[in-house]
């Protein structure tokens, strides 16, 4: 065993005890994600998960699960609903000119209601405004006494 090795399973052990580096299929079958509609697998283990690992995201953020959001986005015609650019889902942002590109999903910081499925430029744009309206309008006379 290298070395490196030794202490990447010494540093795993000191941090999660003595559990399984690999989870065995036989003693912990995948099983399907309990959303609606979401056919993604999971593991079931110790940690009793309900839902695979994007819809649980999305229960924990949002309350919604995976196909809700992906209906979400359909019933957009696969567009934002700020600017009309087409998006999707699946991109880390780290390519070049994707992140843009990337569908997030807007929520009221008040109240946790999801608004919709918007870009990420838009939805940046809303935080940097802070979701102010009177913000928003003041922005957008600015813009148009300096045409």
């Amino acid at each position: 065993m290298s070395l490196f090795n030794q202490i990447w399973k010494c540093f795993i052990l000191k941090k999660w005890g003595n559990l399984p580096l690999y989870n065995d299929r036989k003693e912990n079958p995948m099983e399907l994600c309990n959303s609606k509609d979401c056919n993604s697998p999971v593991r079931k283990g110790k940690t009793k998960q309900k839902y695979c690992s994007r819809c649980c995201n999305f229960v924990f953020r949002y309350g919604i699960t995976a196909p809700q959001v992906d209906n979400m986005l359909k019933d957009n015609l696969g567009k934002c609903k700020i600017c009309s650019m087409n998006i999707f889902f699946g991109t880390s942002g780290n390519q070049s000119g994707l992140k843009k590109h990337s569908a997030v999903v807007d929520h009221c910081h008040t109240t946790g209601k999801v608004r919709g499925v918007i870009c990420w430029d838009c939805n940046k744009g809303l935080g940097n405004f802070r979701d102010d309206i009177t913000r928003l309008k003041g922005a957008i006379k600015y813009l148009e006494n300096s045409r």
